[in-house]
């Protein structure tokens, strides 16, 4: 069966999708058994679900091996990575950052992903917008704070009279600004 998951966004949302494309391999009643995100070569692919179909890789194999495995960089991170695929960030957030906590050193190469999927899922946050507006409008309080300066400028640009010159002899004007050399320049 093959979907538009951006018109059928009920059953995305039901399967987490998030990118595309993203292949499930379900069960007969549905009920996922890992997926294929992104694209891949044909043989990639083939052995990638027949491996999800046999029962090795899947996401929920490599959730049970973690406790022998958990302390293995590449294994978290591959871990980390599968759970973020299935939109479970809530559980790459935690594999992710006990990958940094446990290579500080950055030993495996691998904390340097691991730390921008987590910006990634801090993106995805709900709230996001929320932590990025809140100190440019003055933090949570009601109201709103702006720093404005107001620089003495040229008239506006006007068509045809402000066109550049043709083999002028200087550079730009700076739109008429006033020239102020280092001693007329406060401190800051």
């Amino acid at each position: 069966m093959k979907l538009n998951a951006e018109v059928d966004t009920a059953t995305s949302a039901h399967y987490r999708v998030r990118s595309y494309p993203t292949v499930l391999v379900l069960r007969s009643d549905g009920v996922e058994i890992d997926r294929v995100v992104g694209y891949y070569r044909a043989p990639e692919f083939t052995g990638l679900v027949e491996d999800y179909l046999d029962g090795r890789n899947t996401l929920a194999s490599m959730a049970g091996a973690e406790s022998t495995q958990g302390s293995d960089p590449a294994f978290l991170a591959k871990l980390a990575d599968r759970y973020f695929e299935h939109g479970l960030y809530a559980d790459a957030k935690a594999r992710y950052l006990r990958l940094v906590a446990l290579d500080r050193a950055n030993k495996s190469g691998l904390v340097d992903d691991a730390l921008m999927s987590l910006s990634r899922i801090s993106r995805k946050g709900e709230d996001y917008a929320r932590s990025l507006l809140e100190p440019s409008v003055g933090g949570a309080k009601p109201g709103a704070s702006t720093i404005t300066n107001v620089l003495p400028g040229k008239e506006p640009y006007h068509y045809p009279d402000n066109l550049p010159q043709v083999a002028a002899k200087s550079g730009p004007d700076c739109h008429g600004l006033p020239y102020l050399d280092g001693g007329q320049v406060p401190a800051p």
